[in-house]
């Protein structure tokens, strides 16, 4: 999608998308992906301000997020009342503090170098708020700047895309694997209906809506 969209719903507060509590699949199954090697730092893309990266801190990881309106980065400081320092990085601007890095500007410039220490990724937002013909180029960038290595746990949405056009995208299962299967074991943990949730959604004429966590794995 165009850039200026995300710039405009910040520039707006036009922010359904961002949720004021952490992700129940991220707190109930973000363990059991970790378990058997700990990492040291999760690289959350297009991560707005979401607090699931409070969340992550919390639990002895280090962040690294990538967000293309500043609005979004400094809302997410203040708001939690954390002081923060701004440095270049290698053409990003770079926003840290207290075991959270958010790097500024468009996930696509993001590079190797920009996540030195990264070993995992949590998606809740990213994929799901590209459309079909962007999702293939957003995989195959995270493939290039993700460590082999590296599992990620995916968080998508499924609706009837006949009732409602996004974003968010209705991304199902078999999407999912078309996306990574090439390269990555997928399983999916868990299903929920969230459409209670997500009124706003609702009112966009859904009468359902599935929220699945996938536990993706290197090959």
């Amino acid at each position: 999608m165009d850039p200026q969209f995300w710039l405009e719903c910040w520039k707006l507060h036009e922010i359904g998308f961002h949720q004021p509590r952490y992700n129940a699949l991220l707190v109930e199954h973000w363990p059991n992906l970790t378990r058997a090697t700990p990492p040291r730092q999760v690289f959350v893309p297009l991560c707005g301000k979401t607090l699931d990266m409070l969340w992550l801190r919390d639990q002895g990881v280090g962040v690294v997020g990538v967000e293309l309106s500043s609005i979004a980065v400094t809302d997410f400081f203040q708001e939690q009342a954390i002081a923060f320092e701004i440095d270049q990085m290698a053409g990003l601007l770079s926003y840290h503090s207290h075991g959270l890095q958010l790097l500024c500007g468009d996930f696509f410039q993001v590079q190797p170098d920009h996540l030195p220490e990264v070993d995992a990724v949590y998606d809740r937002a990213a994929l799901i708020a590209l459309p079909s013909d962007l999702q293939q180029r957003y995989v195959d960038h995270l493939r290039k700047i993700a460590p082999e290595h590296a599992p990620i746990l995916l968080i998508t949405l499924e609706y009837d895309p006949a009732t409602m056009e996004g974003p968010p995208f209705s991304t199902p299962e078999a999407r999912v694997r078309e996306l990574f299967e090439r390269t990555h074991e997928v399983t999916r943990i868990a299903t929920r209906d969230v459409l209670p949730e997500h009124p706003g959604l609702a009112a966009r004429g859904l009468a359902m809506l599935n929220e699945s966590a996938y536990a993706i794995h290197p090959k």
